[in-house]
This record gives structure tokens, C-alpha cells and sequence, in this order.
């Protein structure tokens, strides 16, 4: 990663230092240097107040997500707080946006079918059918390996998911099914293999 000033270097050894993840601290270093862009004078200087006016800006003229705007508002306030020791950089003073909740659309059964039918190859099936019945991020679904999967008690393990937690979700006969198929064909998982006492 490239710092454009030593403000973004101190942002990402101070995150790195708290155990925060490299994707954590490239967005950081990142929401920190478009922050400096509007500001017009040394990181440093800044105020709650430019802050703020920041926010109004990202709201009004950039009419950026809610997700962008928090993590901004994130960014800012660990860099004040954690990095320049600024007390003064209060989470009142730096609020963050409510996210608007909107009911999902739920698929019927006959469409969550129809999507898995049309996926031809049998790879892809397995991905998809496994983030959905079990309810996994894309990053969780890739990580998986076979030892993960318990068919004696038709559960998946998810491990290190978000927040680092390990957790358990159900596994269908239906899923279960595709993944035989898709093993039978001589998957290489340098990770792990199907342990032997448990069925496959």
C-alpha cells in the first residue's frame, strides 16, 4: 500500500496494530485521503466541525450510501481519536446514519429452483446452493472446506465467519446431494480432506 502523506501511514500501522484487517486498512487510509482532498489545510488542523461539514458534503453533493457514509464517519473518528489522541472528536459530534430498513424480496421455491436448475455447471451449483441454504457470505462459502462438513449430523461448520465467530448452519439433504456429485468428480481441495469418520 502506497501513502500519499504520513498521516495515512501512522492511520494504517495504528489499525494494523489493533489487529485490524489489510482490507480495513486500505479503506481507511483511503476514506482518510479523500477526507484531506476536501479539507484544504493539514489533516492536523481539522475540527468536529470539518467533519461534519464533511458529512453534509458526502450527503448532499456526493449522496453517497449509507454504508459509504458510516464507514467515513468510522475512518475519521478512529484517526482523530486513536491516531491524534484528539478528545475533543466525541461520537455526538460525528453521528452516524441510520440505515433505512427495507423488507427483503423472498424468492419462491418454484424461483430459488429454477435458478439452480439453469446453472449448468455443477461447480457453480454447488456454490450457489451452498450460500443459500445455509445462509453464507460469499467470503464464507469460499472458505469452506470438506472436513467443514459434517453429514452424520447435517450440519456445515462455518469457521472464522464475520465478527470471527464460528457457527453452525444446517445442511439439507438436497445440498448434500450436490455436494457428493460435485466430490465424485475428483475435486482437489489442497486445504483439507474429507475426514474418514465421518460420511461423505
Amino acid at each position: 500500500m502506497e501513502y500519499a502523506s504520513d498521516f495515512e501511514k501512522l492511520l494504517a500501522e495504528t489499525l494494523a496494530a489493533r489487529g485490524r484487517s489489510p482490507r480495513t486498512q486500505e479503506t481507511y487510509v483511503w476514506m482518510l485521503r479523500l477526507f484531506a482532498r476536501q479539507l484544504k489545510k493539514p489533516l492536523d488542523a481539522g475540527t468536529p466541525e470539518d467533519v461534519q461539514g464533511y458529512q453534509r458534503y458526502l450527503t448532499t453533493e456526493r449522496k453517497v450510501g449509507f454504508s459509504s457514509f458510516n464507514q467515513t464517519t468510522c475512518a475519521l473518528r478512529f484517526f482523530y481519536r486513536e491516531c491524534l489522541g484528539r478528545t475533543d472528536f466525541v461520537v455526538e459530534r460525528m453521528p452516524y446514519q441510520r440505515k433505512r430498513r427495507v423488507l427483503p424480496e423472498i424468492l419462491a421455491p418454484e424461483e430459488v429452483a429454477a435458478i439452480f436448475d439453469a446453472c449448468c455447471n455443477l461447480k457453480h451449483r454447488a456454490l450457489l446452493m451452498t450460500a443459500y441454504s445455509g445462509g453464507l457470505r460469499i467470503s464464507e462459502t469460499l472458505a469452506l472446506v470438506p472436513s467443514d462438513i459434517d453429514s452424520k449430523r447435517m450440519m456445515i461448520r462455518v469457521e472464522q465467519g464475520k465478527g470471527k465467530k464460528d457457527r453452525y448452519v444446517m445442511l439439507s439433504a438436497t445440498l448434500l446431494q450436490t455436494l457428493r456429485a460435485y466430490w465424485s468428480r475428483g475435486v482437489v481441495v489442497p486445504r483439507a480432506t474429507f475426514p474418514a469418520d465421518r460420511e461423505t
